[in-house]
């Protein structure tokens, strides 16, 4: 029995081991998914020079125009004052229409000469702005394109670190395959030296075996009182043949979260995705398997583990 119950505990670690690893080359895949996805830079629309002399000009004219008109009245009531035009006549009219007539004139003479005055007033302002406008939209144009070209320059650098870091994961994922076979084929190799059923060669089985033989549940693999037994009673089909990628989608649903295997296989989720994590803090400049990256150390000490179960179960 002992042997058997330690040949069991060294298969559910090895099967723990190969979830672990199965799960962060999933995470690291959903990661490398999220990269390198080249976004559009627009570049906002150019400003216009909106100034209008036209405008500058006409409204110019117009209060040039008026003041003219007012200065032109004001002229022509001094000028009929000094007629005496209350009593003077023109052409026989009374003196007051001749009065009437100069404040027309005057009005009339003094908004053409406003009118003309704020022709060449107004121009000269029109241009004045328009020459400032045109530098104020100059300087919004440049900064347009100062930060389009900014923008683009933040683009390429991004898609240039994504793709360092694409290549370090993928370097990672290939690594973490090899040892992932390596250790399926080491925990397969054991499986045959000890003769578990084939059936039974997975995660959950092994997990509810280590703990039932812990217990005194069971003692041995086969028979009515045997393991097999228990497993089958105790598991229905789905759970029994549930593979590594299942286990990792929808372990609520396969494992009772009171056992024991549901709290080991939690935490070593949890291990898998501090590892995770751990290579996404590694500098973009130095993306590389270094011999102290976690996962690379890991994959040492479990190679060490593992020849020792192999030479254990070999002796």
């Amino acid at each position: 029995m002992a042997e058997l119950q330690k040949g069991i505990s060294i298969l559910y670690d090895l099967e723990l081991n190969n979830y672990l690893m199965t799960s962060a080359v999933e995470q690291i895949k959903k990661k490398d998914a999220q990269l390198c996805k080249k976004k559009s830079v627009e570049k906002d629309n150019k400003y216009t020079n909106s100034f209008e002399i036209s405008t500058v000009i006409g409204v110019t004219l117009f209060i040039v125009a008026i003041i003219g008109a007012i200065v032109g009245a004001v002229f022509g009531h001094m000028y009929a004052d000094k007629e005496q035009y209350f009593n003077a006549e023109l052409y026989n009219l009374p003196g007051i229409f001749f009065g009437l007539l100069s404040y027309v004139i005057g009005i009339v003479l003094g908004a053409i000469a406003g009118g003309i005055v704020g022709i060449f007033v107004g121009l000269i302002i029109g241009i004045i702005g328009k020459i400032i406008e045109q530098k104020n939209v100059n300087a919004l144009n440049n900064r347009v394109e100062s930060d389009y070209r900014d923008a683009l320059k933040a683009e390429e650098k991004r898609m240039e670190e994504e793709t360092a870091k694409r290549n370090f994961l993928r370097e990672v994922t290939s690594h973490l395959k090899n040892k992932l076979a390596q250790s399926q084929a080491t925990t397969q190799q054991i499986y045959d030296i000890i003769g578990i059923d084939k059936t039974y060669r997975n995660l959950i089985c092994m997990g509810y075996m280590d703990e039932y033989i812990r217990l005194g549940i069971a003692t041995k693999l086969g028979g009515v009182d045997g393991l097999y037994f228990v497993i089958k009673q105790q598991l229905n089909f789905d759970q029994i043949n549930a593979n590594l990628s299942i286990i990792i989608e929808k372990l609520d649903t396969i494992i009772d979260k009171q056992t024991q295997i549901y709290h080991a296989i939690q935490s070593m989720s949890f291990k898998c995705s501090q590892m995770v994590s751990e290579l996404e803090k590694i500098s973009y400049n130095t993306y590389s398997m270094a011999s102290d990256s976690a996962f690379n150390t890991y994959c040492d000490e479990r190679y060490e583990q593992e020849m020792e179960y192999l030479n254990y179960v070999n002796a």
